[in-house]
């Protein structure tokens, strides 16, 4: 068995950033995550240079967007430093603000009950978030509203009574019938003739953002139509991502500063969040490239949501710029999930969950250091008339929960995976030394530990992500993921030369960590299946010469039994599903 690993080696794929202390013959240092021991992350001064960077990512979801102000809350107060931000519809109006340096608090403080609306809304003749539509447009809206829970048995009674009245006036007023008929199917097509091409405009909404963008930045952009990206990256904003649809071209649209510079932002958020039924196609001179190659034409954009809503690839070449930087993808989901099970309910309904989830997949597909964090929301997606208290409820708890969700996921859970290693090993130590009479001869030896996972996102390969003694994380291709495979742990011995990470000969055990429930179908956690678990033990241990192949057998097993022992009673499952699972599997 070689040591030495192909030149095409999966090293850490997805989700696994290990600095090299991890894989050094020492514990993590003890104020690693001291900046999580306070209560408060705001009352932590941590320099810029030690904050851990990331790239936040909003999804769409109408009025329940108000979730992400607590969502960028809390990523202050882990003190996370922010190095792009990106968003579909709801989202892109929060990317946008972010982007421009406005925190949490001042797009909405829970205390207070103040927000961004009420502070700069005035000056354009709005402070709540129903003055966007305006006043007629919104009682469309409310009335839409309240008839769509019932719409199909409202379609049929329709239908019944609408036949039924026609019917008996052609009976006894035929020509009265016929104009009454005509008159219905005029008002049916006008009905849908008015859904289709959108209640209202988001003109106010383009205004409000390009208004708060100049505010924030102490612009006065006079001679041109709003402050663009490349104006807004010049001014010190962040890196800022924001998808539309664009139906002129038929294509899905990403503004940002690489793709069009020359686009105004708030004209990039009004394509965005334009949703069909409720808003009308937003139309502008957008602007692709620069130079004397630019593309410059109208366009019609309509909302986001229909080509990635939650849109991470799109900050893939700013993640290449940016070492160790974690990104993280605010998804919204009900508070209440739906009580059906997977044979319950109409297809259409099922067909519908499954584009906006398998979207929403290939959005983080192969994303390395990706976090998906999904925010519980009470809102429906047109509750913009719900008042300051329940809003501020919503910011509140979502930031609360965030907060939580990213020290397990940024911390918590990566040590306890990480110190899995170091505990595995010192028991593994203690077990060959209490069998040294029986199979090991006495003498100085070296026991080296890592765990083998799945990276969110990857399939197929496992990645060397934790260890304790290695130099260099074992290749996991081979045997580890065949171990996985098969569910057969195996033992061999190698040889390693002066450049391997042995010099002489030393033993593998490779353990497949599964359980299996009472049908001996692999075990479920939070209702997804039990992502892959390997553990590689490496030691170089002397043999008593000759050994037989049983009594090897027979030490192998034990060592086998305390591995799998620890793995039950320190529930390390649990972090490697945390860890490594996404919301869809």
């Amino acid at each position: 068995m070689s040591r030495r690993r192909p030149e095409s080696k999966l090293m850490t794929p997805g989700d696994f950033r290990r600095p090299t202390a991890f894989w050094e013959n020492r514990p993590p240092d003890d104020d690693e995550s001291g900046l999580h021991d306070c209560e408060n992350g705001s009352d932590i001064d941590v320099p810029e240079d030690d904050r851990t960077p990331a790239f936040l990512v909003f999804q769409g979801g109408g009025a329940k967007g108000i979730v992400h102000v607590g969502a960028l809350s809390a990523v202050e107060d882990e003190k996370l430093s922010i190095q792009g931000v990106a968003g579909t519809s709801a989202g892109a109006m929060v990317a946008a603000l972010a982007a421009a340096g406005y925190q949490g608090y001042e797009l909405f403080h829970a205390e207070s009950k103040t927000h961004i609306l009420s502070a700069l809304g005035p000056r354009l003749g709005f402070n709540k978030a129903v003055d966007f539509f305006g006043w007629g447009p919104w009682q469309v809206i409310r009335l839409c509203r309240l008839v769509a829970p019932h719409f199909l048995p409202i379609t049929i009674w329709g239908l019944i009574l609408a036949f039924a009245g026609l019917s008996w006036l052609d009976a006894y007023y035929p020509i009265l019938a016929k104009t009454v008929g005509v008159l219905l199917c005029i008002g049916a097509v006008a009905l849908v003739s008015r859904l289709l091409k959108g209640i209202t405009t988001v003109k106010r909404v383009r205004d409000f953002i390009d208004h708060a963008l100049e505010h924030k930045l102490g612009l006065k952009i006079r001679d041109s139509k709003g402050i663009t990206f490349e104006q807004l990256a010049k001014a010190g904003g962040l890196p800022l991502s924001i998808v539309a649809t664009n139906v002129s071209d038929k294509c899905g649209e990403v503004f940002s500063r690489e793709r069009t510079p020359h686009v105004p932002v708030a004209d990039a958020v009004a394509a965005s969040i334009c949703l069909p039924g409720i808003f009308q196609p937003w139309s502008f001179l957008c602007t692709r490239g620069s130079g004397f190659d630019k593309d410059a034409r109208e366009r019609r954009f309509l909302d986001g949501g229909f080509i990635s809503n939650l849109p991470v690839w799109t900050l893939d070449s700013e993640r290449e710029l940016v070492e160790d930087a974690v990104t993280i993808a605010f998804g919204i989901v009900p508070a209440k999930p739906s009580a059906e099970t997977p044979h319950e309910g109409h297809w259409l309904g099922a067909i519908s969950s499954s584009v906006i989830a398998g979207t929403m997949e290939l959005d983080m597909r192969g994303v390395e250091d990706a976090i998906h964090v999904p925010i519980a929301c009470e809102l429906d997606l047109l509750d913009f008339d719900a008042g300051v208290s329940r809003l501020g409820q919503a910011v509140t708890q979502s930031r609360a929960a965030v907060r939580e969700r990213l020290k397990e996921d940024l911390t918590t859970y990566p040590e306890i995976l990480d110190l899995a290693c170091e505990h595995l090993r010192a028991e593994l130590m203690d077990k060959i030394n209490s069998a040294s009479n029986v199979w090991v001869i006495p003498g100085p030896f070296q026991v080296k530990v890592a765990l083998a996972l799945r990276p969110r996102g990857y399939y197929g390969s496992l990645a060397t992500a934790y260890g304790r003694g290695f130099r260099v994380p074992p290749d996991p291709d081979g045997d580890i993921t065949d171990a996985w495979e098969t569910g057969k742990y195996s033992y061999a011995q190698g040889t390693g030369g002066d450049d391997d990470e042995w010099a002489g000969q030393f033993w593998r055990l490779t353990i497949p960590c599964y359980d299996l429930d009472s049908s001996g179908a692999l075990a479920r956690i939070d209702n997804r299946p039990l992502r892959p678990l390997v553990i590689v033990v490496e030691f170089d241990l002397a043999l008593h010469v000759p050994i037989a192949p049983d009594a090897s057998d027979a030490f192998m097993r034990i060592l086998h039994s305390t591995v799998l022992n620890y793995v039950q009673q320190s529930g390390l499952h649990k972090a490697v599903q945390r860890s490594t699972s996404l919301p869809w599997h």
